[in-house]
């Protein structure tokens, strides 16, 4: 892959037939989810405990964020070896990005987001009757489990197994949700997942797709789903920004490009022709780290223990 000169090209691995095609794209897919090179993120820190990730540290002041030449060999280790034009494009990439920050910040921390952006699930205790009650509802396992899933999990479990036992086993399993769900807490055993190559369209390449737990999915369908409508309901999202977003469909996207390409066509003098990533090399570009993610719910002051999901 390279990576001992992150400045050359990826190595294809030489593989002739369908097994040597198989390991080949194993390897290159491996080295591709490897540990990147160096700090990306040098205002915001993602801190660990002794379970996993805890919360993230995000730091704007001038103090600690003015990104400087002294920084470049902890934001790359091979960062002698760039030119000096390169080097001032990502220094100066790191004053927008802080400037940036700023400004998403400014804008979007209002009393009301944070008070959205709080972690939505725990516990309410009323001292009259002494008892307690969760804080969100829950869909119903049993309509969930009952039919015949149809993504593959890992080592081969579904919770459709449930559905065939007896439902004291069920509603075990559905007391524990509210507990995980607040305490935020999965087994490791939870985490553990696997991957398997499946055949790209019209090619012999491969490409991986993740194989998660059955009751890890679950969980974070019942998450996402919460968080997505919070975020949302922010507004801290750009309209520019449609994937993986409930509402914004294909069509309307392809519109969009559809205008975009019919106003550079008009004027390819002043507006030059867009380029569309071959799907090869797409999958590349959508690796979004854990930190990226989690810093919208901390521009809002949202609190800074995180999920460990």
């Amino acid at each position: 892959m390279g990576l001992d000169n992150p400045h050359e090209p990826p190595t294809k691995i030489p593989a002739i037939g369908p097994t040597a095609k198989l390991k080949a794209t194993s390897i290159t897919q491996q080295a591709q989810m490897a540990a990147n090179l160096g700090r990306a993120h040098h205002f915001v820190h993602l801190k660990h405990d002794a379970i996993g990730p805890h919360h993230i540290e995000v730091r704007t002041d001038d103090s600690h964020t003015s990104f400087t030449h002294r920084d470049l060999p902890s934001y790359h280790p091979h960062s002698d070896s760039l030119s000096p034009t390169h080097k001032e494009d990502i220094i100066n990439a790191f004053s927008f990005y802080r400037t940036h920050l700023r400004h998403l910040i400014d804008q979007h921390k209002t009393p009301a987001n944070t008070a959205k952006a709080a972690w939505p699930f725990y516990f309410i205790s009323d001292p009259k009757t002494k008892t307690t009650s969760f804080s969100a509802a829950l869909p119903n396992m049993i309509e969930t489990i009952q039919y015949v899933p149809s993504k593959s999990r890992f080592h081969g479990f579904t919770l459709n197994v449930l559905a065939r036992l007896h439902p004291d086993w069920t509603d075990c399993l559905q007391q524990l949700i509210p507990l995980t769900l607040t305490t935020r807490i999965l087994p490791q055993a939870m985490k553990i997942t696997g991957r398997t190559l499946i055949d790209k369209p019209q090619t012999t390449d491969k490409r991986p797709i993740s194989v998660l737990q059955a009751f890890d999915s679950y969980l974070d369908t019942i998450v996402n789903a919460r968080l997505a409508s919070t975020i949302e309901s922010t507004k801290v999202l750009d309209h520019m920004i449609a994937a993986y977003r409930k509402g914004r469909s294909s069509t309307e996207l392809t519109l969009n490009n559809l205008l975009a390409l019919q106003g550079a066509i008009c004027d390819t003098h002043n507006f030059p022709l867009l380029a569309q990533i071959d799907p090869s090399q797409e999958q590349s570009f959508d690796r979004i780290s854990l930190v990226v993610l989690l810093l919208p719910s901390r521009s809002m002051d949202a609190p800074s223990t995180i999920s460990s999901f």
